[in-house]
């Protein structure tokens, strides 16, 4: 009796315990996990494995938990975001595979307002006269040249005009790039052809792409027009000038701005017969000029966290040189004032990116001698020796050294907390100074 009684209690034991996992099981599916909108009062949530969105109060849900995922997109940079800059991507796999991506579009109140195909994304969403319009990029693949390889062989972008309350999207054209420029100026191209579409007049004009390469443009914000380089004919070498204006009415007309070479937000460089000038799109001229002459963002090697931060201060530096080839090159300001002389053959704007917490002898140090923003970090060849330097964006030197190897890094030492001390990393060494002194600490040879 005893062993049997045993089994049926076992047995017992086990269904009491599949009844509570699946009590358990069932009370874990129905809990949802939330993620609210701080700056919204919307709340996407997690049913399980899949996505949605409600209103945070009420718990009205507007998209419901279909969806592998829901990324938010706002059409504006104000906040917080009003209601008709707000839409909702819900998306899942669409294949075993997990290559494709099937996509829809709703608005802020969970109306469907695109449904994309499968491999079609959002490339760009915007609204011109309070009209909705919606870019999209679709790859496309090309034949199998061998077992397994497939090769991409081109994109098609299509233009769609929305209804911002309901699925009604009414396609405007389809060419392999199409790019909101700004306003009503819609860039088109295709391997034959470049031009502009009007959101205005849904007109648009064309021009043969005789070259190869990308037909290159300049989208003048200001006055909302296209400067471009147009070949005349196919045997005409590459156009070097931006020569030709695409008006905000598609008007063709030649530039009255004369050798234009590139152009930035707020202003072109023009050869002029003293070398390159910063000409602003109002007419003002910079009281310099070089044969070679360009944005830091061209030139000069920068981190994420200079580029992101400090825009408004990269828009105001070039890097010029007294040699067109730019091999050896300094740092100008919009002024005329130069913060590094043209001898260097190498700049590159670098921030502090502490591993650790800087001692506050350090701070100080990074505070009184301008640390704090960026910092330029310099190679000049002398001789046999290459000079590597230090300088802070007013230009002042912190401190350098040389060395015969053409690789050389270096770290401010946030460990230390005695003495304030920099590591240079040579081919062979590891190198110390003293920041304040900048007489040399210790010289570690390495292992070869």
């Amino acid at each position: 009796m005893y062993p049997y009684n045993k089994r049926k209690t076992m047995k017992n034991i086990r269904y009491i315990l599949l009844v509570l996992f699946c009590i358990l099981l069932n009370s874990c599916k129905a809990k949802l996990i939330y993620w609210p909108y701080p700056d919204t009062p919307y709340t996407q949530f997690l049913d399980g494995s899949t996505s949605g969105v409600m209103v945070t109060k009420t718990q009205q849900i507007l998209i419901p938990a279909k969806y592998g995922w829901i990324d938010r997109y706002l059409t504006s940079d104000s906040y917080p975001p009003k209601s008709k800059d707000i839409f909702y991507f819900g998306s899942y796999r669409a294949d075993t595979a997990l290559i494709y991506v099937k996509s829809f579009l709703f608005n802020v109140n969970g109306k469907l307002l695109y449904t994309f195909d499968e491999g079609e994304d959002v490339k760009s969403l915007f609204y011109h006269n309070k009209q909705l319009y919606l870019i999209t990029k679709k790859q496309l693949w090309g034949k199998e040249k061998m077992p397994g390889e497939i090769n991409m062989i081109n994109c098609d972008d299509k233009l769609f005009r929305l209804d911002a309350n309901k699925n009604n999207a009414v396609e405007l054209c389809t060419y392999s790039s199409i790019t909101h420029l700004g306003k009503n100026m819609i860039y088109i191209k295709d391997n034959k052809q470049f031009g502009c579409f009007d959101l205005n007049s849904d007109t648009k004009i064309l021009f043969k792409n005789h070259t190869r390469g990308f037909q290159k443009y300049l989208y003048v914000k200001d006055k909302n027009e296209i400067w471009t380089q147009i070949d005349k004919s196919e045997t005409q070498k590459t156009n070097e000038y931006y020569d030709t204006v695409i008006d905000s009415t598609l008007n063709v007309k030649p530039n009255s701005a004369k050798n234009v070479i590139s152009g930035d937000k707020k202003y072109y460089f023009s050869e002029t017969e003293k070398g390159i000038q910063i000409i602003g799109f109002d007419g003002t001229a910079s009281p310099f000029a070089y044969p070679f002459l360009e944005p830091v963002k061209n030139s000069v090697m920068y981190g994420a966290n200079i580029y992101f931060g400090k825009e408004i201060i990269l828009d105001k530096l070039f890097v010029f040189s007294p040699q067109k080839q730019g091999d050896i090159k300094g740092i100008i300001d919009l002024s005329g004032k130069i913060i590094l002389p043209a001898e260097f053959s190498k700049i590159s704007m670098k921030d502090l990116s502490p591993t650790t917490q800087p001692s506050p002898e350090l701070i100080n140090f990074f505070k009184n001698n301008n640390l704090l923003s960026f910092h330029y970090f310099t190679i000049k060849n002398e001789g046999n020796y290459n000079l590597y330097s230090i300088y802070n964006p007013d230009g002042k030197e912190i401190i350098n050294f040389k060395d015969k190897g053409n690789n050389c890094s270096y770290q401010f030492d946030f460990m230390e907390k005695k003495r304030l001390q920099i590591k240079f990393y040579s081919s062979d060494a590891t190198k110390t100074y003293d920041l304040n002194t900048k007489e040399l600490i210790s010289n570690e040879l390495r292992r070869k």
